[in-house]
């Protein structure tokens, strides 16, 4: 199962969306914790599989947010600033 231990603390602060300022264990709702499921938290499924997660910010685009404001997209990938 992916981890994210020391993700956080090396960081020091919460995951959360750039725009609404939402947490990670709310953006993410309904995409983890079932049983089965690779992810205990909204905080581990965002630092492993969220597209929109910039690891300097510490910030992500919840769906409704990203769509918001385009869906924006890159050749490189787009994160949030």
């Amino acid at each position: 199962m992916p981890s994210e231990s020391g993700s956080l603390e090396r960081l020091g602060t919460d995951l959360t969306c750039f725009r609404c300022g939402s947490d990670a264990e709310r953006a993410f709702e309904g995409y983890y914790g079932h049983p089965g499921d690779m992810y205990e938290t909204g905080t581990a499924y965002c630092l492993n599989e969220e597209g929109t997660y910039n690891p300097d910010t510490n910030h992500f685009a919840c769906d409704e947010c990203y769509i918001a404001i385009g869906c924006p997209s890159l050749a490189t990938g787009w994160v949030a600033p």
